[in-house]
């Protein structure tokens, strides 16, 4: 996606926020219907990342994560249904290909 703000040609994977005692599953499936409008199967985790502080000792939580998952489209049409957000335009990837 991209939004009114971002310099011309700069497109971002869209991202969310994960609400106070919201399992991430449920995080996951509302900042994609609101972000993009679109109803999800999640067919896998991609990554889980743990943010830390540099030099910070390890036992320490870490201060961010990050979770990125590989989707199918079940329903919905792509836009932005959140009011304000100043989505401006979205670019769909036609294939994309793993490793594994």
């Amino acid at each position: 996606m991209t939004k009114t703000f971002y310099p011309r040609g700069i497109f971002r994977l869209p991202t969310g926020g994960i609400k106070y005692d919201e399992s991430i599953l449920n995080a996951l499936l509302r900042e994609t219907h609101e972000e993009m409008g679109l109803d999800v199967l999640v067919r896998r985790l991609l990554a889980a990342v743990a943010y830390c502080v540099v030099g910070e000792v390890t036992n320490k939580p870490p201060v961010f994560n990050t979770f990125a998952f590989l989707l199918d489209e079940t329903g919905g049409a792509l836009e932005a249904l959140e009011v304000g957000k100043q989505v401006e335009a979205f670019l769909e990837v036609g294939q994309v290909l793993f490793l594994r």
